[in-house]
Formats: C-alpha cells, structure tokens, sequence
C-alpha cells in the first residue's frame, strides 16, 4: 500500500534494453551533517551523527550536492538488530548486512539493498539504436527495424521500484524507468494506493513538522505536485518530485530527472528548498 502525503504533485516502465547507461559515483568529501535528526534512532535512546557526502560541483546544482547518511559507530548485536528491525520493516526486500563485532554502521546499512546500492550515485542516461522493438506510438501492426531510445531515470521511476522491491521479498535486479507527469499521477493515485493526508485539505501539513509525521511511517511515499492554469481545461496538473519516507522529514529519493544528481538520503528542508511546495 502507497500512502500519499502531497502538497500539489507519473509512471512507464521501458522495455529492457542494451544500452550503455552508467551509475557513477562523483567525487565527494564526508562532511559533518549536524542538522539529522533520526527521531526513531531518538526513540529507542541509539546515538549517531548525521553526516553528509558532498559532491561540490561534480552535482548539476548546489542543492544536490550532498548525499546525507548517519553514524551509528560500533555497535552490539542487540542494537544492531533493533535498527534493522524499525528501518527495513517496510519492505519485503531486506538489508543482507549482518553484524559483526566492531564494525562501524551508518544508517544505510538497514536500508533496503536498492537503497545502499544507490546512494550518491549519478545515472548518467544514454541513447542508443534499438533494433526489433515495437512501436510506441501505437502502431501495433508494425515494427520498426530500428529506432533511438533514451534510457534515463528519474524520481517517480525510482520511487516505483522501490515499491516494487518492498512488495517482493529478496529482489536482486534493478528496473530502469521513467513516464510522463500524468501518466505516473495515475499509477501512484490508482487502485491500491491510500492517501494518507493531503495539503490541499490541511495546509498546515507544510509548516507543522509534528502534524505532518503524525500518520505517515516508513515506506510511505510523498508526491508533490502543482497545477497549471489552462483556457482549455480548467488546469494541468503536473507531477514535480517522488519521495520515500524513512523516518520523521527524512526521505529517499532520486533527486531529479537530470544526469548530475544523486540517489540519495535526504530531508523535508533539503527536499523543500529543490521542490517548494505552495
């Protein structure tokens, strides 16, 4: 189940394809990221400092220059298994990261595998001659013996994917997609997906950090979306960004559709200041 918490906020997956599409990993430095706040680590007493990658110019803005992650140190067993335990429950695809004596652990390590995987990586998007392929402009009668395809990602796909893995136990393969606004709004507002709260109906959802994390937990996922005036239709609305919930105002996301900007950890404030909501 999908809950939405969306202040205004689409989906197609492409047909597997051989492409050279890369994820690289841009140089960063590990910085202190004070201002983390993990309310479930808070919760159950475990202290850990929020830190960040930062990636500098290798990122296509300033914005998303840091990939945000938390120290847990070393920890005993006990703890260990506690975080897993609150930090992966929502998804069937779980953290294959066991404990060992001494080992320092971040917050990433109870994460979903797709999520570690990920984190700080750029997608850098191709465009190939694809033979064999069926029409995608509805033509069904034909096939073209050969056309260019642009193998891209951006947020809704990967936040689609995410669910995907959190709904089967023990995935292992990565599913590139991407779709036009309208078409993911309807996957992610479809059947089997509950809407939580909405600032349209409570706009203090935006300002109140205690209302806003009330009723929504981990692997929820947040849409944000606007709507443009249109002499035609009355309004167009269009879907800006997709995040997942890992904790209080700490999301994951694909931080945009561009080829310099990362998979990541990220913050209501962080993730706000690259997508204002109204």
């Amino acid at each position: 189940t999908m809950r939405t918490m969306s202040t205004y906020l689409t989906f197609l997956l492409v047909p597997s394809i051989l492409a050279h599409a890369l994820f690289l990993r841009p140089p960063s430095v590990l910085k202190p990221y004070a201002a983390l706040n993990l309310a479930t680590a808070d919760r159950l007493g475990i202290p850990y400092k929020g830190i960040a990658h930062d990636a500098g110019k290798a990122a296509s803005l300033p914005g998303f220059a840091l990939t945000l992650d938390a120290d847990f140190g070393a920890l005993d067993k006990q703890t260990f298994t506690k975080l897993k335990s609150e930090y992966c429950a929502w998804s069937e695809t779980k953290s294959r990261v066991t404990w060992k004596k001494g080992r320092r652990y971040t917050l990433l390590d109870f994460l979903p595998p797709l999520l570690q995987a990920v984190s700080g990586l750029h997608f850098q998007s191709s465009r190939t001659k694809q033979k064999g392929l069926p029409s995608f402009l509805g033509d069904n009668t034909r096939k073209y013996t050969e056309q260019e395809v642009l193998l891209t990602s951006n947020c809704w796909g990967f936040a689609w994917e995410v669910l995907f893995q959190a709904d089967n136990a023990d995935t292992s393969a990565l599913t590139i997609s991407t779709a036009d606004p309208t078409s993911a709004w309807r996957q992610f507002t479809g059947p089997g997906f509950d809407l939580v709260q909405s600032s349209r109906t409570q706009p203090k959802l935006l300002t109140d950090a205690s209302l806003r994390n009330r009723k929504i937990k981990g692997g929820d996922v947040l849409l944000i979306w606007h709507t443009n005036p249109s002499t035609t239709s009355g309004s167009d609305l269009y879907l800006d960004h997709v995040a997942t919930l890992l904790d209080d105002d700490v999301y994951y996301e694909k931080s945009g559709s561009g080829d310099r900007v990362p998979f990541r950890v990220n913050t209501w404030d962080g993730l706000t200041a690259n997508f204002p909501p109204s």
